[in-house]
């Protein structure tokens, strides 16, 4: 996208140093056996000025992933394990900060037929056109730590009364459907060995267990506790941003069908795929509702509300920069120097780190450079050389692309520098 700018060399302020500040995509609990994801940082700080150790495990910051760590605690004995952040503060003195976390296991994965209700635990009352149309996946309450992928199911056992069938992927191919409009009403199918996919091979978890089906004529009626509820998966759980296109899937297990309505919600397809961007609206929330038909065609209605967040986006140059602050670099620093962006608040990988694609550098109050790339080219660096310590850098991103979905009316902020010997 492209981004005209007026380019106002004014002085900046620097950021007034502040606490420490860590977050986590769940509350305050961590893992054993997988390295989970810690946003640690310092407000008016650079990194390399903050030490992070833990009382159990091992931390380790991300490379090229500034103020991102990862931390296994698969060495922990005990339930609970503390982030130690230690910094100087303005007046030089040394400060350590810590935050507690409980450590658990991954909770075991289970089973679910998408879009039906279980009259009680791993067991459906299905028609024969409900188990022909299934779809299966697995889950794992409370962890979300490598999105859907995680739960989609590969393979499957199918048994039925005098056959077994081994399925490849997670429905029933249309070879069996006809097998399965045969069955006897109050047939019994189980399925079983139900292989899911694992993109952390270390992660150890136990077997999936299986689900039985009884085949009846008509799906059954729901009791008042029952009745299907919506439920929504998103990268950012609760959380909607500004200036992108928030993506969302949404579905009702249980329900004939529904329809979803919010300002700036567009449906996508009929998977359940959907588009939500709340750039228009004001406030800091918004309501999603739904009116949900059951099989019956009676109507009922959910209201679910998420959280609007305005985007926080740095300026970066070789992965240095702060809003409403100054990177201090060496001349030399400035050869085939990198300036990038990063989204700080927004947990989806992509916008971590997003290259550019052209900027305005501003060497003096008089001179300005227009630069296709995202490097520092030898003009620029020659006209670096020439400045004295003390002298101010100003960058302006003026193109920039991200790899899944596009931004609305976002401005990167300025990046500014500053020379010393």
């Amino acid at each position: 996208m492209k981004y005209i700018f007026l380019l106002l060399l004014s002085i900046s302020a620097f950021a007034q140093e502040g606490r420490a500040i860590i977050s986590l995509d769940k509350d305050n609990i961590v893992y054993r056996g997988i390295d989970n994801l810690l946003k640690i940082g310092v407000p008016g700080l650079e990194q390399t000025n903050i030490t992070v150790t833990s009382t159990g495990g091992q931390i380790k910051p991300i490379e090229n992933q500034p103020g991102y760590y990862k931390w296994n605690v698969t060495s922990v004995s005990g339930m609970r394990s503390k982030v130690m952040i230690t910094y100087k503060n303005a007046n030089g003195k040394t400060v350590v900060e810590n935050k507690e976390f409980r450590v658990v296991p991954v909770p075991p994965p289970y089973a679910y037929i998408e879009n039906q209700k279980s009259c009680c635990e791993y067991e459906y009352h299905l028609t024969r056109k409900q188990i022909a149309n299934l779809k299966l996946n697995t889950t794992i309450d409370t962890y979300h730590e490598h999105g859907d992928a995680f739960y989609k199911v590969e393979e499957f056992t199918l048994y039925m009364p005098k056959d077994t069938i081994t399925i490849q992927g997670n429905t029933i191919p249309d070879s069996i459907k006809v097998k399965i409009e045969s069955l006897q009403t109050g047939s019994v199918i189980i399925i079983n060995h139900i292989r899911r996919n694992n993109p952390d091979p270390r992660l150890l978890l136990k077997g999936v267990a299986p689900l039985t089906i009884e085949v009846v004529d008509d799906p059954l009626p729901y009791k008042e506790e029952e009745l299907p509820g919506p439920i929504a998966y998103s990268p950012q759980f609760r959380t909607l941003y500004r200036g992108i296109e928030n993506k969302l899937i949404l579905t009702v297990p249980g329900a004939k069908s529904f329809k979803a309505t919010a300002p700036g919600l567009k449906k996508i397809n009929d998977n359940g795929d959907y588009i939500f961007n709340v750039s228009a609206v004001k406030g800091d929330k918004v309501d999603v509702d739904f009116e949900v038909t059951l099989h019956g065609d009676s109507l009922i209605y959910y209201k679910e509300q998420y959280e609007i967040l305005n985007i926080e986006l740095r300026g970066l140059i070789n992965n240095k920069g702060c809003n409403g602050c100054t990177v201090e670099m060496k001349a030399k620093d400035f050869e085939n120097a990198v300036i990038s962006l990063s989204f700080d608040n927004v947990m989806v990988p992509a916008y971590r780190n997003v290259p550019i694609s052209s900027y305005i550098i501003a060497v003096t109050d008089e001179k300005a450079i227009e630069v296709k790339g995202d490097k520092i080219t030898s003009e620029v660096y020659k006209e670096i050389q020439k400045l004295k310590p003390g002298s101010k850098i100003r960058i302006i991103v003026t193109d920039y692309n991200l790899p899944e979905t596009g931004m609305v009316g976002v401005r990167p902020p300025m990046i500014e520098t500053v020379l010393i010997k």
